[in-house]
């Protein structure tokens, strides 16, 4: 029997979105500026350890969760540079900032998707839950336009701190 291609199976069950195509490259665009995200805060460790950005990327993706890889850098902020207070506070407002968008977006993964009854709208239901929520085009650019703007600040504020960095920090031993 001849293998049919995935166009010749007139049964097949595909998501609602494809009716939202805009929709759907939203959630798609949004999952990889997540991932941009995802790589400045590596950066941010290595800017806040004084090291090459790939080692901190090492270290900073070996948990595979991403609330676990912020946890580092919540941790490791105050004792590298606790003569800095203003920068560890810095660091951890754009930490929660990047918690908080890696939460919605994981919403947005995890979600049953349909379509609005009314417009064109997609509603999500969130699995196990049985709550729907609606989502319009405009707010799903809204989430991106805000993870692409965190993710330049990150950047921004990594290639500026680099020049002040007090590449003194001292050994670990001498904060007990």
């Amino acid at each position: 029997m001849a293998s049919k291609s995935l166009r010749d199976l007139n049964d097949l069950q595909v998501t609602a979105l494809v009716q939202r195509p805009k929709h759907a490259q939203a959630i798609g665009i949004l999952t990889i500026e997540i991932s941009r995200l995802e790589r400045s805060i590596s950066e941010l460790l290595g800017t806040i350890l004084g090291m090459h950005f790939l080692l901190a990327e090492a270290i900073y993706f070996t948990p595979n969760s991403n609330i676990a890889r912020m946890d580092i850098i919540s941790n490791v902020a105050p004792l590298a540079l606790n003569q800095h207070p203003k920068k560890v506070k810095r660091i951890n407002r754009f930490n929660e900032r990047a918690k908080a968008a890696m939460g919605k977006r994981h919403q947005i993964i995890h979600y049953f998707w349909t379509l609005s009854e009314t417009g064109d709208d997609i509603r999500g239901e969130k699995m196990g839950g049985f709550r729907l929520k609606t989502f319009s085009l405009k707010q799903l650019e809204a989430q991106i336009l805000d993870v692409q703007k965190l993710t330049t600040e990150i950047y921004k504020y990594c290639h500026g701190f680099r020049d002040e960095h007090p590449k003194d920090i001292r050994p670990l031993r001498e904060y007990w």
